[in-house]
């Protein structure tokens, strides 16, 4: 492999030192193949994927990662042309990924979930060279989908099964088998990666990542949680969010491990390859551990090797963390978003706190709170306000750079748009969102609160506390329950729940409703505007 360039001719370098919340290389002139070539004659034929039963083993990854690198430059694919893939947890995505790394193109992974609209609008603001799609995943048409795009990247690449017209992989594979690229990777301070949001209120917004953005990331997550090479991750989180991307495409090849691949939750079949291979790390949200814990299906196996679950991406009720531990999985909870990966969150920490905090902040973040409706009042420790960061793990903003001045201030800190605090042991807590808050009758409701209240109910599956819109009041707090049981979950239970836990009488919600289940974004959060907007639908018609 040739060495890195550190020329990226069509994506100027975009990592400037003299703007307060970018940073420094912290190890100029290396990136993410450079690693990998730390380890790879050593561990040439160890294991390195393992995908719906087919083994991989790192040569034979890299092998195909240099055929599609060459591939991808015979299509005119380089430096700076971003590559978007909307593909599940398969291997052809880990070799894509670092092909894109091998000739220094953008990776730019959407999750699977988004349809027209989201895709539509992410290929044109990304400017999309090449689309990859697997021919069908759960049982969806994605040539259909990209046949009814009104954005056309200039390729489209088809994973599984042939589809006439487009491009496909395998085939590329066993055409270029044995050739290397001739480009070089990008330089690690260059865009590297364009990752979207959620987009749970709005269109979904672009955020720029480096490969030594998420490298520093990442080794300070290996040295804190105390990752070696021995250690076999379990990589369920969608890769193309974040967490998936981070830790299951990128953190094996830093450290050398092997990493077993789920697309699909399934949570027997998840403990069945946990139990298999003999699985200790996993990253994941709250109903993943929630499965792994209760369905009595994957209870039927053993996960004891399992000795981390790193949990995050929604909220994460401190009941199910003490559980984990009774169990003698040592889960803790996390904080992080795209902007801003990795905030908190340390596995050997305080017990009792990994369950009723947020988790630990990692030692090179600075945090502050301040007073939401008056940033430049910093809040001391304790108090509630909105949570700012800043680090050298923070993302290069948004690819639209009008984004960036209501999202970073004059110093370079992020909004982070959640409200917590930091306590005197540097733990953080969540308390909710900034547009969270149920104001009723001029005061201030933490719908978060009742939430973690409210989920220890046994007749509890899933919550969501809004606001609804009240002429009196302004606004009511409407609990939105899916019941457990049959039985299901009346405003009695829940009047007596919030009685016994001492909650004062004005933040009881006067509206309840019962759904099957809770709409949510990629990453598990559950889409509280969507809710709302469907429950004053159903309002509006009935008084209609």
């Amino acid at each position: 492999m040739s060495r890195i360039s550190t020329d990226n001719t069509r994506w100027p370098l975009r990592f400037d030192p003299a703007t307060p919340h970018r940073y420094r290389s912290v190890w100029p002139g290396r990136n993410l193949i450079d690693f990998i070539g730390d380890y790879l004659q050593r561990k040439a034929n160890a294991v390195a994927v393992v995908d719906r039963g087919a083994r991989y083993t790192f040569a034979q990854v890299m092998q195909s990662v240099e055929a599609m690198a060459s591939a991808l430059e015979s299509l005119g694919i380089g430096s700076g042309d971003v590559v978007t893939f909307q593909l599940p947890n398969w291997v052809q995505a880990v070799v894509l990924h670092l092909a894109c790394l091998r000739i220094g193109a953008v990776v730019n992974p959407v999750v699977p979930i988004y349809r027209e609209k989201e895709l539509n609008y992410i290929l044109e603001d990304a400017g999309t060279a090449l689309l990859v799609i697997p021919d069908t995943y759960r049982g969806f048409d994605y040539p259909a989908l990209a046949a009814r795009l009104h954005v056309k990247p200039r390729h489209i690449m088809v994973c599984g099964d042939p589809v006439p017209g487009l491009l496909h992989f395998d085939t590329l594979l066993r055409e270029f088998a044995g050739k290397h690229p001739e480009g070089a990777s990008i330089h690690p301070d260059a865009l590297s990666y364009l990752l979207y949001t959620s987009g749970t209120e709005a269109d979904p917004k672009g955020v720029e990542h480096t490969q030594n953005i998420l490298l520093f990331d990442l080794i300070n997550m290996i040295e804190m949680n105390r990752i070696d090479d021995h250690d076999v991750l379990f990589g369920a989180s969608p890769v193309t969010h974040v967490t998936g991307l981070v830790y299951t495409l990128i953190l094996p090849f830093i450290r050398g491990n092997k990493v077993c691949l789920f697309d699909t939750w399934v949570p027997a079949e998840a403990a069945r390859i946990i139990e298999q291979e003999r699985c200790t790390w996993t990253v994941g949200a709250t109903p993943f551990l929630r499965d792994l814990l209760y369905n009595e299906d994957a209870r039927k196996h053993d996960i004891s090797s399992l000795r981390s679950f790193r949990c995050g991406g929604a909220d994460v009720p401190p009941s199910l963390i003490l559980d984990a531990q009774a169990h003698g999985l040592r889960a803790y909870r996390s904080y992080g978003c795209t902007e801003h990966p990795t905030i908190s969150g340390v596995l050997y920490s305080d017990e009792t706190k990994s369950a009723t905090t947020d988790g630990l902040l990692h030692s090179h973040i600075e945090m502050k709170c301040v007073d939401p409706d008056d940033a430049s009042r910093v809040l001391g420790s304790g108090e509630i306000g909105e949570i700012l960061t800043r680090g050298p793990d923070m993302s290069m903003g948004y690819h639209r750079p009008e984004l960036n001045d209501k999202a970073f201030d004059e110093d370079g800190w992020f909004r982070t748009g959640d409200l917590g605090f930091l306590d005197a042991d540097r733990y953080i807590t969540i308390t909710g969102r900034k547009k969270d808050i149920v104001i009723r009758k001029g005061e201030n409701i933490s719908t978060k609160e009742l939430e973690n209240i409210l989920v220890r109910h046994p007749g509890v599956a899933e919550i969501a506390v809004i606001g609804m819109p009240d002429g009196e009041r302004g606004e009511r707090v409407c609990a939105v329950v899916v019941p457990r049981t049959a039985e299901g979950f009346t405003f009695a239970d829940m009047t007596a729940i919030l009685q016994e836990a001492g909650v004062a009488r004005q933040k009881f919600p006067e509206q309840l409703e019962l759904l099957e289940s809770l709409p949510t974004t990629a990453a598990g959060k559950v889409r509280k505007s969507q809710i709302r907007k469907d429950l004053i639908e159903a309002m509006e018609q009935k008084q209609a």
